[in-house]
């Protein structure tokens, strides 16, 4: 089985089904659509978002329980974000508290745990899988994100946790976020 397909069927968010496009290409930014959405930088409410920019949420329930959402983040402004640059689609995130670049081995797997932080952990290399105590899975692969505040902190009846390891013969490399984030219970998609 190929890794893509592999991931296609342990990607069991509500947006996705089994044998479906794991995630679909958006369109591009035409000179049409720039010129449309450029003429709103002028306007003080100029928020759109891009098509489709999708992230995996760990996310944690009440009763302490996790899951796994797909979802796709929101609340884009159409501006420009350094000087001399053309408009693009801009989101502030959470201030990050720390950043850490981390290579798993082949065959590591971590037993239930909670995260250390709030955090997003975006997949460079190789390829990992989350568990949530809901029993359903995900496979990361080069380029997704995931956002996570499983953590010890969360205001859950109890302790949240996941597990993790690495899919495949290849280590995988990640880098994460740890952002500046109180952790958030019933909030699923929340970015």
């Amino acid at each position: 089985m190929t890794l893509k397909a592999l991931n296609r069927e342990y990607c069991v968010g509500h947006r996705y089904l089994s044998g479906l496009p794991r995630r679909p290409q958006p369109a591009p930014l035409t000179s049409r659509r720039l010129n449309q959405t450029c003429a709103m930088s002028d306007n003080k409410d100029n928020n759109q978002d891009p098509e489709d920019y999708h992230y995996t949420h760990l996310w944690v329930s009440t009763d302490g329980e996790t899951h796994i959402t797909e979802a796709k983040m929101e609340g884009f402004d159409l501006k420009k974000y350094a000087a001399d640059s053309q408009a693009q689609f801009v989101k502030p995130g959470p201030g990050p508290s720390k950043v850490v670049f981390t290579e798993l081995a082949p065959g590591l797997e971590n037993d239930y745990h909670p995260a250390p932080a709030v955090q997003f952990v975006i997949t460079t290399a190789g390829s990992w899988k989350i568990k949530a105590t809901d029993g359903s899975e995900k496979v990361f692969v080069p380029g997704d994100i995931l956002f996570q505040d499983d953590t010890e902190q969360s205001p859950a009846q109890k302790t949240p946790k996941h597990w993790s390891g690495v899919v495949g013969d290849k280590p995988n490399q990640q880098v994460i976020i740890q952002v500046d984030c109180t952790p958030e219970v019933d909030k699923p998609g929340c970015l």
